[in-house]
């Protein structure tokens, strides 16, 4: 006798594939009244059937089914779990499932049906015309999700393929800007670039035709330029023809050698360009390489342009040149005070052999001390210069000025000069001073002192105030320190000292006799000849 198992294992010999229904219920009555119903209603299909939800994902997983219809009821595990299971299998969660039921039919029953994966959800007694049009229907989002899997798995194989030229590419491209045409070819073989790797990429990736339309861009060249989504929309709407604006100034001194790669073809790199403009967290100074790809007839189809932001690198060579300058001046100084040591030794020794006069090895002696004690000075400026080459050179001066605009109603004396190694933050630590003076200090006068104390630049705010008690003394500069009608006085001069420590300075506070409080800041004074 002749089964639908020996008919489905002969049409799959022929090439002709017999569609395959799963149907899982724990009766088995259910089982034999819906097989038969099916092989009268859809002989072309082999009908499959499993009695527990057990059951039914391991002939799931073993058949690959085109359509799994399945019971709710059902012990051990009910049909909700079994669509849970199915879907969450990488080998079963493609196959369609219809759910039926005899008895919960409520609207939150057919949600919690869908919610688990089910594509079809019916009610028993089950027409016969709407069940087969619907696994039809199913049959149909079988073959479309096969036929797109196919398809998914070619393209990934593609993109894989792609993704390793690609990166190859980008890290030849890191390495020496000469090997760039390694990035050329690659993109050469096809227009259509993978966007993954594109939009990974660390480099600023931009894509324009010959006219400068932008066709694609990866995240990094928004994010070195600041652009929302609706700017970079702006930059695809098509351009008649190649023209510079004034958001290319940064390009001018190169205008003409870009063209001549939109027109012509070949490439051009700039090693580092200032832009005139920029927005917060954007970059500041960029290095750009330009180039065509061409059709097979050597016309410009193409132009890549590839952005890297090197402001950190600029900031670290400007830190580096002024660490030398600085270093430069420093030894200079160093081998001046040593020399005149060294002279003045050679001549008490001269002495000290010619007249036996001992007062010269005193002499001798104190100028090895001092010697000694220029090359630590020394040591400890190099160590400071190190690891501070961010600060700038400040006059002191000019930044109380600056800030003393601000209270006209305030008596301030200033006195002195001084260059000191700071930041910008500066500003903030002198108004801080001089606004708790005035404020929780309520002084009227305030005497500003500038001058030298050894390796410092000296700065002391002298008020005139109610003055701060000695049991607080240690304590204003801590986090959240409040003292006084007004409170709050901790966190502004939290901040100035942890400022100033950064600057690998000192601040504290001595009294003023007989009224008001000496705040004395010591930042590193500037090395010079």
């Amino acid at each position: 006798m002749i089964t639908k198992n020996d008919i489905y294992n002969d049409r799959n010999k022929q090439g002709l594939k017999m569609k395959k229904i799963l149907v899982v219920d724990d009766v088995r009555e259910n089982l034999i009244a819906i097989k038969e119903t099916l092989e009268d209603l859809m002989p072309d299909c082999l009908v499959l059937t499993a009695q527990s939800g057990k059951e039914g994902l391991k002939t799931a997983k073993a058949k690959q089914p085109d359509t799994i219809l399945t019971d709710i009821n059902m012990p051990g595990m009910d049909g909700f779990e079994v669509c849970k299971k199915l879907n969450e299998d990488e080998t079963t969660k493609h196959i369609p499932i219809m759910i039926f039921t005899g008895s919960k039919t409520d609207s939150e029953s057919r949600i919690k049906c869908l919610e688990a994966g089910a594509d079809v959800f019916l009610t028993k007694p089950i027409d016969t015309g709407e069940l087969t049009a619907q696994i039809n229907v199913l049959f149909r989002i079988k073959e479309a999700e096969d036929k797109l899997r196919a398809e998914r798995e070619l393209l990934d194989e593609k993109v894989k393929e792609r993704t390793k030229e690609l990166q190859k590419a980008n890290k030849s491209l890191k390495q020496d800007i000469t090997e760039r045409k390694q990035t050329e070819k690659a993109l050469q073989e096809s227009e259509q670039l993978n966007r993954t790797v594109i939009d990974n990429s660390p480099i600023g990736i931009s894509v324009r035709d010959k006219n400068g339309t932008l066709l694609l861009s990866n995240k990094a060249w928004q994010k070195l330029w600041g652009l929302s989504n609706k700017e970079i929309s702006d930059y695809h709407k098509p351009r008649k023809k190649l023209v510079f604006n004034d958001k290319d100034s940064y390009l001018s001194n190169h205008l003409d050698k870009i063209n001549n790669v939109y027109k012509t073809g070949g490439e051009y790199y700039i090693k580092e360009l200032k832009l005139p403009y920029t927005k917060k967290n954007t970059a500041d100074w960029i290095s750009q390489y330009f180039y065509a790809i061409k059709d097979d007839k050597g016309n410009v189809q193409r132009v890549v342009v590839l952005t890297k932001d090197i402001t950190n690198r600029k900031k670290a060579e400007e830190e580096l040149r002024i660490g030398r300058e600085r270093l430069k001046t420093a030894n200079s100084i160093l081998r001046h005070d040593i020399a005149n040591d060294v002279i003045v030794i050679k001549s008490a020794l001269d002495i000290y052999r010619d007249e036996q006069d001992e007062t010269m090895l005193d002499e001798i002696e104190k100028r090895v001390e001092k010697s000694l004690n220029t090359i630590k000075k020394q040591r400890d400026r190099e160590q400071f210069i190190d690891s501070h080459t961010y600060l700038d050179e400040y006059e002191i001066e000019q930044v109380v000025h600056d800030i003393i605009k601000n209270y006209p109603d305030i008596k301030i004396n200033v006195t002195g000069t001084g260059k000191a190694y700071a930041d910008n933050a500066i500003y903030s630590v002198f108004e801080n001073i001089i606004s708790n003076a005035i404020k929780h200090g309520k002084t009227t006068k305030l005497d500003i002192g500038i001058g030298y104390n050894e390796d410092y630049c000296e700065i002391r705010f002298t008020d005139y105030g109610i003055g701060i008690p000695d049991e607080f003394k240690y304590k204003i500069f801590e986090e959240g320190f409040q003292y006084g009608e007004t409170g709050h006085t901790g966190i502004g001069l939290y901040i100035v000292q942890q400022t100033v420590e950064d600057y690998d300075g000192i601040v504290f506070v001595e009294d003023n006799k007989p009224n008001g409080v000496v705040f004395v800041i010591r930042l590193r004074k500037i090395i010079e000849r």
